[in-house]
């Protein structure tokens, strides 16, 4: 992969004033919750009495409950609404997406939401093989990253189909970002997961580091 891109190394270090921007490729801490759950986990009202919080329960429900879901002002949710409860964790991310652009239409407006993608650090049970293989392509959803003492990254790998929107309050900047060959490659492999087109530099590459693998 760096190979195909010519450049050195995948990270570089952020001049003062890194918190207030919001770039791609930039890195940062945020809350990302799990997906992939097979079914969906709400918060149930059980007791309620007047100028108290109301008393919750988890329930697991399905989407045809949520849909029929009556109005429950106990938590200020209309009909058809429901307060899931999710599983989530802080982790490292890229910025994917450019800053929105401000709109305003009615009581609606634009807001600060932007696509990151989650950094997952390869655990024990990762062997060399898997490692190689993320290294070379030969999964449409990963997309590998090197370990960097400096820069306090991990060996690991982007997991594309757990891209996703998270606001900019819960985005933490750390001081390092990708150098832009490494973004142009994360971009054009995401670009490639979403249109099942893989560019030409990336099919050479592909190819060829398979094919050393077996």
């Amino acid at each position: 992969m760096i190979e195909v891109f010519g450049t050195s190394t995948y990270y570089e270090d952020l001049p003062a004033g890194y918190r207030d921007k919001r770039e791609r490729g930039h890195i940062y801490e945020a809350l990302v919750p799990y997906s992939g759950e097979e079914h969906p986990r709400r918060l149930k009202v059980v007791a309620a009495e007047e100028g108290t919080e109301p008393w919750c329960e988890v329930e697991e429900v399905t989407l045809n409950a949520i849909r029929a879901a009556p109005a429950v002002p106990e938590l200020e949710l209309a009909t058809r609404e429901a307060l899931i409860v999710r599983k989530a964790k802080c982790r490292r991310v890229i910025l994917l997406s450019c800053p929105p652009a401000n709109w305003q239409s009615g009581p609606s407006s634009s807001e600060g939401v932007y696509l990151v993608a989650p950094i997952y650090s390869f655990k024990s049970h990762d062997g060399a093989d898997h490692r190689s293989r993320v290294k070379a392509y030969a999964y449409n959803t990963l997309f590998w990253l090197p370990g960097d003492e400096t820069c306090g990254m991990l060996e690991g790998c982007v997991r594309l189909d757990r891209v996703q929107p998270v606001h900019s309050s819960l985005m933490e900047a750390k001081p390092i970002k990708l150098m832009p060959d490494a973004l142009d490659a994360l971009t054009a492999w995401y670009g490639a997961y979403l249109t099942n087109r893989i560019p030409q530099r990336i099919i050479e590459y592909r190819s060829e580091a398979l094919k050393q693998l077996g």
